[in-house]
């Protein structure tokens, strides 16, 4: 039997034009669902629940291979820089 390899993805957002919760909510809630549908990931939203401009989201990737969950975890990153309405403050990337 192979070991799974799990690959975790954290990171800060700033969402600059979110006015309210409601709109941060939204633009989270997008991220996570086009992530999970285009990389197969699971996400959350960890931190700054309450704060309508910062996020703090977690992504994971479980595989047979160490190399398959770099390149979707470096894959779901690229997907948040380029997005328009975000910033992305700072990201960790982890594997085990």
């Amino acid at each position: 039997m192979a070991a799974p390899h799990v690959g975790l993805l954290i990171t800060e957002l700033h969402i600059p034009g979110a006015d309210s919760l409601k709109d941060k909510r939204s633009v989270i809630k997008s991220i996570l669902a086009v992530s999970r549908r285009e990389y197969n990931v699971s996400g959350a939203e960890i931190d700054h629940l309450d704060n309508r401009r910062r996020s703090e989201l977690a992504f994971t990737c479980v595989s047979n291979r160490p190399s398959q969950c770099r390149e979707v975890i470096a894959s779901v990153l690229k997907y948040l820089d380029s997005l328009p309405d975000i910033e992305v403050t700072s990201s960790e990337i982890e594997q085990w």
